[in-house]
């Protein structure tokens, strides 16, 4: 992963921090540190679940931080088949301030 990650650096590309991981990397962003990109599916049933409210805190603790160090972030919840996504922006919107 750290080759991909040299190449995306090279060229000023973010690579996803993604919920659920598909690989033990993905869970935090990587790539180009001017952008932070997490995208979030929902657990246990992707694109279903509702995330579970110690993992909402620890990814607006993870926005604010980043955004606090002068990173662009970039959060999208998609877990939107049974609209728990908007529960859940909602919450972490709220936490990130």
């Amino acid at each position: 992963m750290a080759d991909v990650d040299e190449f995306f650096i090279e060229r000023q590309v973010a690579r996803v921090a993604a919920d659920p991981q598909p690989h033990p990397d993905a869970k935090q962003p990587g790539g180009w540190h001017g952008l932070a990109y997490y995208r979030l599916y929902g657990s246990p049933q992707m694109y279903y679940s509702s995330h579970c409210d110690e993992d909402i805190t620890r990814i607006a603790r993870e926005l604010r931080r980043r955004e606090t160090e002068g990173t662009r972030t970039w959060c999208i919840f998609d877990n939107t088949a049974e609209f728990a996504a908007t529960a859940n922006v909602l919450a972490a919107a709220a936490l990130a301030q």
